[in-house]
């Protein structure tokens, strides 16, 4: 069986599919690959962290580093982190979060 990845809120445990984060991305952090995300649930602001084929959920606690709560393994994941913002592929879809001011206080 073929199950999608996922991740939860780390607040209240609504789950995602991967898909569904990035459909939830408000912009990301210039230059980085950090996204902005917000629970459809709880409203709870958090941070995705994406690289190839992975995903991680959690908060940056410096400009440069960032403490992943949990992360999925992601096959077929695409992306390119740009100053402009940050493009993604998965399954045949496609995302372009762009870089901005994100509401997220850790």
């Amino acid at each position: 069986m073929n199950v999608a990845p996922t991740v939860r809120c780390a607040h209240c445990g609504d789950p995602y599919t991967i898909a569904d984060t990035f459909d939830r991305c408000s912009s990301s952090y210039p230059g980085s690959p950090w996204l902005y995300f917000s629970c459809r649930a709880c409203g709870r602001m958090w941070v995705l962290e994406v690289s190839l084929g992975r995903v991680a959920l959690g908060t940056p606690t410096n400009p440069s580093s960032f403490l992943a709560f949990q992360q999925a393994v992601v096959p077929g994941l695409i992306v390119d982190p740009g100053t402009g913002g940050v493009r993604l592929q998965l399954g045949g879809r496609s995302w372009f979060i762009p870089a901005g001011p994100g509401d997220y206080t850790p």
